[in-house]
């Protein structure tokens, strides 16, 4: 910032200050700031939340979609003969 001084006789004088001058924002300004950070971190904590979700979800979701191994058993037929006793077992020979 540079001060202007006038004279009498018409002469403008610019005088430079020797130390730079720093501007410092007002306390609200300030506040204002922290608290848009503050904001700012509530929402990525949340978006963080929805991605690790999202993650576990889409995990759940491919261990139960994925194809369950089978083993092929042929089958043989056979007779089976069943003998209901007076106690209410059943037996039988196979």
């Amino acid at each position: 910032m540079e001060a202007v001084k006038l004279h009498a006789n018409g002469e403008i004088e610019l005088k430079t200050p020797e130390t730079p001058i720093a501007v410092v924002p007002d306390e609200t300004e300030r506040q204002t700031a922290t608290e848009t950070s503050k904001k700012s971190k509530k929402w990525l904590i949340r978006l963080d939340f929805l991605i690790v979700a999202a993650i576990i979800g889409s995990s759940i979701y491919w261990y139960y979609s994925r194809l369950t191994r089978v083993t092929l058993v042929q089958a043989i037929q056979t007779n089976i003969t069943e003998t209901i006793t007076s106690k209410g077992r059943v037996g039988g020979i196979t």
